[in-house]
């Protein structure tokens, strides 16, 4: 246990020097913006609690850095921990520390709640009632700690107790949600670890209450005190026995969620603390990617001895190779019909080619790195493939299971009865779902060795939901084999959702956003810093832990600001006065692939809003000052056609019938009224400009190690206008 245990705290008592004290006290708050009386009181308040070591540890660890974990050069941003911040000040003291540990599990419930839990038990503990801050403070206080004390991994715990639990199923839920403890539970949780860790007094803590409150309070308990608790079934069945444990926890099954807590004293009084209905609502928090996981499989398909559990080991590689294969990004009226698979006959020039479209998601061999550790797999160097005319219904385990289900299956399907969905539908959904959190979780590169954090919240957020539109997506392929086209964009605000991102004012936004900073992680696309385009792994995102700063000052949201779109093309002869399209120009000789625009410069325009940062791309190089939206080159590059060939990707283009104009990054179209026509961007190894070509959010031919020749021939067989060089 972290220092000894008052019974209650006083301002005057917890300051020998004020004025001292203050000094730090203020300059914390400041920096939060948050008010200094609830950053004492909470010091102050911290010396009536009681809180493991180990926790206590941990809170320091998480609190202590001051350091910059990355900078994101493209704007000048810092990502990382600010000294001097509240939760810097308060792990300088043991007071502090063990404040900052019961934080920590706050901040897994509502902060309201939260927050009027913690007024409850100050006031309670305190000698001047008038040194008190208000709810609305303290939850401010929760907030401002929060991004610090969010990887603690007590919500990490306490999804562990719930797996650890799930032998005890509750009579109403096969998965029943994992409920948070209401306002008096909480009151009393504190006060009846605090009475069992003091000094000199032994005592036993008695708590009754249901499944859906025990993996909460198992952690809470563990948490403070250090130790987990002996557990029983409502039949007397011990499911834990922990001999050194003065906590004994019993689950109840009753018709409402219920908790009781008693302390019994050494000639064996009982006093009652708490009886209490609990909260409906749910927990929330960020977990490691395994504990993640582990949950979800769980629920979705049960133990890993059940017939679910093994179609779902079996079917998942499977459906993320066809997804990854089916998923088109395009919506232009021109190319969404396009399939480039039953391209057939094509020109005896492109022999050996080939064209891709641009793929969000990283290469398969990153999904199946993912598959191996969240399904602990044997290592699959990538992902398998179905035979042609196979779906997922079709394999072997998944085949049993159907076969099992519609014996006893009352759907429409199996045995024409109707009004309720069909249990292998529905396996092909929960396994849509499962596929979308991998296929999200492998864009992911986290800038810690730890991993990134994923947002879990008792029966999950909406990438779980079954009419969520990417899971949509998914089960339309599964079902049915066939392409499906998907905004690339919002495979982006999927990320945000299990990133926890989207639970603030990111939704307000979505359609802006650039970069977000929650839950102590920050998030952006790796191709904003890089400006490459690679075929594979265009949404690719980074994720850094700590806070976004720039000029000193804490950012949420970073929003792109889009300014302008094309400019009205004009024709050569229509041009007045030296502009950047004036160089548009008919092709009338051999053409060989070159950088003409390696004096011209990218720079990155970031402006001020009430409370985000707003962000534009331009180049002053050109005439015409173009400034652009720099999201919209994913959204473009996704729907553009990757080219490579056995060619020497130097050699001289010849004319050709086709009318060809070398065009600018700026309006890389060629003129209007040419039928036929492709524009070159000769931006030859050049990525700054190649990734500002594609700003004006129009999809194109991008050349990889091609010809010119090859590239201008795909270009036109996809009815798309321009090569990038």
């Amino acid at each position: 246990m972290a220092g000894q245990i008052a019974i209650q705290w006083s301002l005057n008592q917890a300051t020998s020097d004020l004025i001292e004290v203050s000094k730090g006290m203020i300059a914390a708050a400041t920096s939060d913006n948050v008010q200094v009386l609830a950053l004492l009181a909470g010091e102050s308040f911290g010396a009536t609690l009681a809180m493991s070591r180990e926790t206590c540890d941990k809170a320091y660890s998480l609190c202590s850095p001051d350091q910059t974990s990355a900078v994101v050069n493209f704007l000048k941003l810092q990502i990382g921990y600010k000294r001097g911040d509240c939760g810097w000040q308060l792990c300088k003291s043991d007071a502090g520390l063990r404040f900052l540990g019961l934080v920590a599990c706050l901040c897994t419930l509502d902060h309201w709640k939260a927050a009027q839990a913690l007024h409850a038990m100050i006031t309670e503990t305190a000698v001047d009632k008038t040194l008190i801050p208000s709810p609305q403070q303290l939850k401010q206080l929760i907030r401002a700690l929060e991004y610090r004390l969010a990887k603690s991994a007590f919500a990490e715990s306490v999804l562990g107790w719930s797996l650890y639990l799930s032998e005890f199923k509750s009579t109403r839920s096969t998965n029943p949600p994992i409920n948070e403890p209401d306002i008096r539970t909480l009151v009393g949780l504190v006060k009846a670890v605090r009475s069992l860790e003091r000094v000199g007094e032994t005592r036993k803590l008695l708590i009754t209450t249901s499944a859906t409150l025990a993996p909460w309070i198992c952690a809470f308990l563990k948490w403070c005190i250090g130790d987990p608790p002996s557990i029983v079934s409502p039949n007397e069945t011990p499911l834990l026995t922990n001999p050194s444990s003065r906590a004994f926890l019993k689950l109840v099954e009753t018709p409402q969620e219920h908790i009781k807590i008693s302390i019994l004293d050494e000639i064996g009084n009982i006093a009652h603390l708490v009886t209490s209905d609990a909260s409906i609502q749910t927990i929330k928090g960020m977990v490691g990617i395994n504990a993640y996981f582990n949950k979800l499989i769980n629920d979705l398909f049960g133990s890993k001895n059940s017939p679910t559990y093994r179609a779902c080991e079996e079917a998942i590689p499977y459906a993320c190779n066809l997804v990854y294969s089916k998923l088109r990004y395009s919506t232009e009226a021109t190319s969404s019909s396009l399939n480039m698979d039953l391209w057939k006959n094509l020109p005896s020039q492109l022999e050996g080619s080939t064209a891709k479209w641009g793929q969000p998601f990283p290469e398969k061999r990153k999904i199946a790195t993912v598959l191996n550790t969240v399904l602990g797999l044997e290592e699959l160097p990538t992902l398998p493939e179905l035979e042609p005319g196979e779906l997922i219904a079709d394999l072997s385990v998944a085949r049993v299971l159907r076969e099992s289900i519609r014996r006893s299956c009352r759907c429409t399907l199996c045995k024409n009865n109707g009004g309720r969905q069909c249990e292998f539908t529905r396996f092909i959904e929960d396994t849509s779902i499962c596929v979308a959190h991998i296929l999200v979780v492998s864009l992911l590169e986290s800038g810690d060795p730890e991993g990134a954090q994923l947002y879990f919240r008792s029966r999950y957020g909406t990438l779980s939901d079954r009419k969520h539109e990417f899971v949509v997506a998914i089960t339309s392929i599964l079902t049915d084999g066939k392409p499906y086209v998907f905004d690339a964009l919002r495979i982006f605000h999927a990320a945000l959702e299990l990133l926890g991102h989207s639970d603030n004012d990111e939704s307000k936004v979505k359609n802006t956003w650039m970069m977000s900073s929650h839950y102590g992680q920050t998030v952006y696309p790796r191709i904003l810093e890089t400006r490459v385009l690679d075929e594979e792994g265009i949404t690719r995102l980074v994720c850094i832990p700590g806070q976004l700063v720039w000029n000193d000052s804490s950012y949420s949201n970073v929003r792109s600001n889009v300014v302008d779109k094309y400019l009205a093309m004009e024709t050569p002869d229509q041009s007045d006065g030296e502009d950047d399209i004036c160089v548009i120009r008919r092709v009338t000789e051999d053409l060989a692939p070159s950088n003409a625009f390696a004096d011209r410069r990218i720079s990155w325009q970031v402006g001020v809003g009430e409370d985000y940062l707003k962000v534009s791309i331009l180049s002053k190089d050109f005439p015409s000052l173009p400034i652009r939206d720099p999201m919209s080159a994913i959204s473009a590059a996704v729907r553009s056609i990757f080219v490579d060939c056995p060619h020497d990707p130097k050699t001289t283009l010849p004319l050709l019938r086709m009318p060809v104009y070398c065009t600018t990054p700026v309006k890389p179209d060629p003129p209007p009224r040419r039928g036929g026509a492709v524009g070159v961007v000769q931006c030859d190894r050049n990525d700054p400009m190649r990734f500002f070509t594609l700003t004006g959010g129009k999809p194109g031919v991008i050349r990889g190690y091609s010809c010119l020749e090859c590239c201008l021939l795909y270009c036109n067989m996809a009815s798309l206008d321009f090569v990038v060089c």
